[in-house]
């Protein structure tokens, strides 16, 4: 029986206004500003060659919005 490679990729949630504006986010609930949300499409390129089967993210909803998109 041939062995199935297991790989991960981590990618952290893409920029918030509180990112630009150096400030802590911790668990405050911030959404992707508009460079975040575009960072996050442009990263699709770069996992298209992966086969990927999940995605799974925090319940944060900048964590979120960026495997949503």
């Amino acid at each position: 029986m041939k062995k199935k490679k297991i790989k991960f990729i981590l990618l952290r949630h893409c920029e918030t206004d509180w990112n630009k504006q150096h400030r802590w986010q911790g668990d405050t609930d911030n959404s992707l500003n508009d460079y975040g949300r575009k960072q996050a499409k442009d990263v699709i390129g770069l996992l298209k060659e992966y086969n990927l089967d999940c995605a799974v993210s925090s319940d944060l909803v900048r964590a979120i919005e960026t495997a949503n998109i």
